[in-house]
């Protein structure tokens, strides 16, 4: 049971990677930073990014190597995606 969810959810995630298009790529001022740390093994930590995108704030989740070497004030390469699947998404393009 739990594999056939795991391979509905795996699929569902290819098919949408592949039907999307590429809506722009351009740079994007970083204006915080956060990082999540758990005390307990079993919940992950989070790097988080905050990015003005044309007066819009969002938070972006990245690799540890890649939110230490990003500064606030910094801009980043950003491409976002639009899904005819309705699951848009944004990419970091140097990490």
């Amino acid at each position: 049971m739990f594999g056939m969810c795991g391979l509905l959810l795996t699929v569902g995630s290819l098919i949408n990677w592949t039907a999307s298009k590429k809506e722009i790529c351009d740079g994007f001022l970083v204006i915080d930073k956060q990082k999540i740390e758990y005390r307990y093994r079993s919940q992950p930590g989070a790097n988080l990014l905050f990015v003005n995108m044309h007066g819009v704030t969002e938070r972006l989740r990245c690799k540890n190597s890649f939110w230490s070497s990003t500064s606030v004030g910094d801009k980043i390469s950003l491409c976002v995606y639009d899904s005819p699947l309705g699951f848009d998404f944004i990419e970091i393009s140097e990490e």
